[in-house]
């Protein structure tokens, strides 16, 4: 990853544009700390990319299962509008997890039913395949949201809320993941014996309209099937 961002930084220098960086993972690998790999091959001074750049994941399921775009489509746009109005979501936008039981996911996927305008989840715990995460990301995955966050250990901590309060529901000019990478660069700026939750925490930003990963993928152009 690194000299592929260096030859970036390399090729477009000229144009100067803003960069933002997407990790297209499965959900066996949504937890990796990709933000904080180093951004170029220089152990001197070296710094995560999540420090100079927005890095967010996106999910390779989402895009090859074509049942699920409608929904994710239409919560992209409300998101989209309202980070656009308002620099940051309203809290009615955005739902919390809170229970990892049976009963609670159930609860979960009732409110993404019942509530069109929820366009973000904070998960009660990491997408790992032995916490409820796994579950709700994949009940939010399914119900079309496009903006799900949580920390890489641990979703319950006051300092998590707080970080995501800002992050979501800020009204400065800033733009959400301008917001997450400032929260990056103020835990790389405190150091590892502060573990600023800045350091562990993870944004899938998924936008419907730029598929990756083609979803019927068929021969290259002139070559009979």
């Amino acid at each position: 990853m690194a000299a592929l961002i260096e030859k970036v930084e390399d090729d477009w220098a000229r144009y100067s544009p803003d960069i933002r960086i997407e990790f297209v993972l499965d959900y066996e690998n949504l937890n990796l700390d990709v933000d904080q790999w180093p951004w170029e091959n220089d152990a001197f001074l070296a710094q995560p990319m999540g420090c100079r750049y927005p890095v967010v994941v996106r999910s390779l399921e989402r895009m090859t299962m074509r049942k699920y775009h409608r929904e994710w489509l239409q919560r992209w746009d409300a998101m989209t509008d309202q980070l656009g109005r308002a620099g940051g979501l309203a809290h009615t936008a955005a739902c919390r997890a809170t229970s990892g039981t049976e009963q609670g996911l159930r609860e979960l996927q009732t409110r993404f039913n019942r509530e069109r305008g929820l366009v973000s989840l904070v998960l009660s715990a990491p997408p790992r395949p032995e916490t409820a995460g796994r579950d709700e990301i994949t009940a939010g995955m399914k119900a079309g949201v496009p903006l799900i966050v949580w920390h890489r250990h641990d979703c319950g901590s006051t300092e998590f809320t707080d970080v995501v309060e800002s992050v979501l529901h800020g009204q400065d000019e800033l733009h959400l993941l301008e917001r997450v990478r400032m929260a990056r660069t103020t835990a790389f700026a405190e150091g590892p014996a502060r573990r600023h939750v800045g350091e562990a925490l993870t944004i899938l930003y998924d936008d419907p309209t730029r598929l990756v990963v083609p979803s019927q993928p068929g021969p290259p152009e002139g070559i009979a099937v």
